[in-house]
């Protein structure tokens, strides 16, 4: 038996399965189902059709299965099809493209793509672990990860945040990037184009990146897929919040009644879990060691070194800024416009309809000012409101009156030109002048006795020498008081370096009272700092200007 013919004796491998053609089609329809019924329940059903439709079949039970297996062989593809659907269909079975990344230089293109961290990162806002999102900015012939943001949700802003880091990394703007089909990706902030208004253009286009979108559900499609997988495996494995993706890669402590390694677990972490910026450290981490491994994608090159000579001489800080600016269209209301709760005023919204929007660019990190364009046109800057003491004239300072008086004037002054565009428009001077709805000219009514009086700018109601007198000795009296309530005490600590700085400042400029020199010192330390000369230099300067300001207009009232 041992040298004998296998096709022939001791083997039914080679042997044909004893089903009619009308068996086989019913099995068929039996077991390719979305449902996917087992292949016992396939035969039970198919029996049942049958013999319903008087088809005799005596076929044992591991005939079918047997028949099945020899089907499978050969159209496995059809059964993935059929009970698994497409995607499985193209995931396992379907032919694909290899695609060439030596072909691309590097800098090209970028692959971008958001993944779900598999482990956990305090919330920001809400101090509760969660799976942040991680967006990633690959360049496809280096295998470098450029540019990466971590946040929340996978938003337009952070999507933004990545890709200018990206720019900034390579030190130009790639030639295109290779988009996720995701909604935040394709957001008209990014892909949008308008040939006609190159303004309205997405931040692509404007600054000359071409843009492909991958196909819906195809992995395999972009590179960047691989390089999240590595990530799990190289690191998110091995930080102790790691959750898994999924119940199989799930760790134990975290499954119910897993009380030892809930313990354990606790004992050598103490159930750590990374907040926003430690896990921002981390994968910036593990993204430099990354880039310095040898890489067999790019045969056995470093992902760094390949990238090196596609590096950019670098971007202009300020082209950089305003190609980042974020747009929006924005009708204007009353000569202002509103937005995220601030509201901005110039002079040019003076006569804008509100039918007539505009494309406002704005910092969302600095909104001290935004930038107004109409119809690719530049009109100006818009700067905050400034609000004005309500009751200047009675309870404010010098400096609030001449606030309110000077944009008491500025707001005349835009009424005059609006009537004097009326009367180049042929309009008759007594026309114009009946337009005045209040006699501005008349202040105040004083009923006394039967008599009233009507106290007017030109007419200033007269005061004798004694209650002249009196009111300087109040005004007097007040302003001492006033001095003795801005004696300030110094705490003895601080929270923050920014607070002592603040309290210093206040005694030095506002209260011009001297320093220790304790105090004085770490002024002049304080100021030379970059985070001083980057977030807080201009905000001292004008605090610094205002106070000078009202010394001055002191020491004349005072003369």
């Amino acid at each position: 038996m041992a040298v004998a013919d296998g096709k022939k004796h001791g083997t039914t491998k080679w042997k044909e399965r004893n089903l009619h053609e009308k068996t086989k089609e019913v099995f068929l329809q039996c077991y390719l189902q979305p449902s996917r019924p087992s292949v016992i329940m396939s035969i039970r059903a198919a029996r049942i059709v049958m013999e319903k439709k008087n088809i005799t079949e005596n076929s044992a039970d591991s005939t079918f299965r047997r028949w099945l297996a020899d089907y499978e062989k050969t159209n496995c593809h059809v059964i993935c099809l059929a009970r698994e659907g497409m995607k499985a269909y193209q995931d396992q079975y379907a032919p694909y493209i290899t695609r060439d990344g030596a072909a691309l230089s590097p800098g090209q293109c970028l692959v971008a793509d958001g993944k779900v961290l598999n482990f956990l990162v305090l919330h920001p806002d809400t101090g509760i672990p969660v799976r942040m999102i991680l967006i990633v900015f690959l360049d496809w012939a280096s295998r470098c990860p450029v540019g990466w943001q971590l946040m929340p949700t996978e938003n337009t802003m952070a999507i933004h945040a990545a890709f200018r880091r990206s720019a900034i990394n390579l030190g130009r703007y790639p030639e295109s990037v290779y988009l996720d089909n995701g909604r935040a990706f394709k957001s008209k902030f990014f892909i949008k184009t308008n040939p006609d208004m190159n303004e309205f253009a997405g931040l692509y286009g404007r600054v000359g990146t071409a843009v492909q979108t991958a196909k819906p559900y195809s992995g395999r499609s972009k590179v960047v897929e691989r390089f999240f997988l590595t990530f799990q495996e190289q690191c998110e494995c091995l930080l102790p919040s790691f959750c898994g993706d999924s119940i199989a890669t799930k760790p134990a402590w975290m499954h119910r009644n897993e009380k030892f390694h809930k313990a354990w677990h606790k004992a050598k972490t103490d159930n750590w879990v990374p907040d926003i910026r430690e896990a921002g450290h981390i994968i910036e981490s593990y993204f430099r060691w990354y880039v310095n491994q040898p890489h067999s994608g790019i045969n056995g090159s470093k992902p760094i070194d390949v990238l090196q000579p596609g590096l950019g001489p670098g971007i202009d800080a300020n082209t950089l800024n305003y190609d980042f600016l974020w747009r929006k269209e924005i009708a204007p209301r009353k000569c202002r416009i509103r937005m995220y709760g601030i509201d901005y005023e110039a002079d040019f919204l003076h006569g804008r309809s509100a039918n007539a929007k505009l494309l406002i660019m704005y910092d969302v990190s600095d909104l001290r000012k935004i930038y107004c364009y109409r119809d690719n046109q530049y009109l100006g800057e818009a700067l905050p409101v400034r609000a004005l003491h309500p009751l200047a004239s009675l309870f404010g300072d010098q400096v609030a009156m001449d606030a309110v008086t000077k944009t008491i004037k500025h707001h005349a002054g835009l009424a005059k030109k609006t009537k004097k565009q009326l009367l180049e428009l042929g309009a008759s001077s007594s026309d114009v002048q009946t337009l005045d709805a209040l006699p501005y000219n008349k202040v105040v009514s004083i009923n006394r006795g039967s008599d009233t009086h009507i106290k007017t700018k030109n007419q200033p109601e007269k005061m004798d020498k004694t209650e002249i007198k009196r009111l300087e000795l109040i005004m007097d009296q007040a302003e001492k008081d006033k001095a003795q309530e801005q004696k300030i005490e110094r705490p003895a600590i601080w929270q923050s370096d920014l607070q002592h700085y603040e309290w210093a400042f206040a005694v030095r400029y506002e209260h011009r009272q001297d320093l220790n020199e304790e105090d004085a010192a770490f002024m002049a330390y304080f100021e030379k700092t970059e985070e001083f000369k980057t977030n807080y230099y201009n905000r001292f300067a004008d605090l610094k200007e205002l106070y000078s300001l009202m010394d001055r207009q002191k020491q004349v009232k005072g003369g």
